[in-house]
C-alpha cells in the first residue's frame, strides 16, 4: 500500500466517521 493512498483513506475515514455519527445522533433523536 503506498503512502498516498494511506493517507487518503485515513481522510476517506475521518468524513464517514463524521457523517456516521450524525446518523446514529439523528436516530436517537
Amino acid at each position: 500500500i503506498t503512502p498516498t493512498l494511506k493517507l487518503r483513506r485515513k481522510v476517506i475515514l475521518e468524513r464517514y466517521r463524521k457523517q456516521i455519527e450524525a446518523m446514529y445522533h439523528s436516530q436517537e433523536a
